[in-house]
């Protein structure tokens, strides 16, 4: 977790970078940042005449993740310099790389603008070569960030006049499809875009961060992250011991079972073995369903074995231990003991 904070941070560092970059240019005025979560000055930007800070950010006061983040530039001839918050892809919002960047043209760019055609989307591409070559960076650290920085083209209309935005990210990559995507938009009238472009770049030279707020939200991030680190390490001590009482409650009602039914069971299978969907009909279901039980073809003897329990999601060490759940998230891997495999119970064959 302290690898993903540092990288935010030298991300959000860089957002700025691929909205704002170099030359300096006689301000109109001094603009403070705030972070009413945290009441600190985030940055101090200079802006040139005429242009406009709209901002609005609310880091929690707790965790120093964001709760509201609008970072707006506005020129005076409907350009903006939007910087945008960690948006995250994978398995925290069920949206893959592609359909995130997507998202973000459909929440952050439709907003003030007609979209009418996307560009595709390009790695280490024109805009990111002029912003590279501002940086005070080796070859080695230019080329690495160049292989992490993506951008597209929007192009459109806003007050019946063509207009162009373009996304530009950098992409944190954590592995199993899962990631962070931390960014900027730049968006103009056409005909003068290239002219905005000029414009982010000065003004970034005249931003400062403050570095007491950095510091700040370093702290947060990380008693978050050791605190989530507990929590998780908590619930699956928990799960453990709950999975542990559930099979020794089971294992003394098995014990009771087949102490009751051990003659019927070996009567039973000397003359016709139960084994399989063959030998489960829908009278064994209907008795299943009554007394709220599953059915299994049981590797370990080759018979069926019935179970407490009617779960969507069963499991079996392949040596006559069952678990049920209905979790979806549950995760055999965490069993400490035996090969679990996931398993289906048995359906009646009419």
């Amino acid at each position: 977790m302290l690898i993903l904070k540092n990288n935010l941070l030298m991300l959000s560092a860089l957002a700025l970078v691929l909205i704002f970059t170099w030359q300096a240019f006689a301000s109109d005025k001094t603009v403070e940042v705030m972070d009413t979560g945290l009441n600190m000055v985030r940055e101090t930007v200079e802006l040139p005449s005429g242009w406009e800070m709209h901002a609005d950010i609310v880091s929690d006061s707790m965790s120093g993740a964001y709760r509201q983040f609008k970072h707006d530039v506005i020129g005076p001839d409907d350009e903006i310099l939007r910087e945008l918050p960690p948006v995250y892809y994978g398995i925290l919002t069920g949206k893959n790389f592609q359909q995130t960047w997507h998202a973000i043209i459909d929440l952050a760019i439709r907003d003030f603008m007609q979209v009418e055609s996307i560009g595709r989307l390009i790695q280490n591409g024109p805009l990111t070569k002029r912003t590279l070559e501002a940086l005070e960076m080796t070859p080695e650290q230019k080329a690495s960030a160049a292989n992490n920085i993506y951008e597209v083209t929007v192009t459109g209309k806003k007050n019946n006049r063509p207009y162009t935005a373009s996304l530009v990210f950098a992409n944190q990559p954590f592995g199993s499809g899962n990631g962070m995507l931390v960014g900027g938009i730049i968006g103009s009238p056409t005909n003068k875009f290239e002219a905005t472009l000029e414009t982010s770049f000065k003004i970034s030279k005249q931003t400062e961060m403050n570095p007491a707020y950095d510091s700040a939200r370093s702290r947060l991030i990380d008693q978050s992250a050791r605190v989530s680190s507990a929590q998780h390490n908590q619930r699956m001590r928990n799960n453990q011991q709950q999975f542990n009482q559930h099979q020794q409650t089971m294992k003394n009602r098995s014990q009771m079972n087949d102490q009751q039914n051990q003659q019927w069971m070996n009567n039973f299978t000397k003359s016709t073995p139960n084994s399989g969907a063959q030998g489960y009909s829908g009278h064994d279901a209907y008795i299943d369903g009554i007394n709220e039980t599953s059915t299994f073809e049981d590797p370990s003897t080759g018979y069926n074995r019935t179970v407490d329990g009617q779960y969507d999601y069963n499991y079996t060490d392949g040596a006559g231990s069952y678990y049920g759940t209905d979790d979806p998230s549950f995760n055999p891997g965490m069993m400490q003991n035996g090969d679990w495999q996931e398993t289906q119970p048995l359906q009646p064959q009419y």
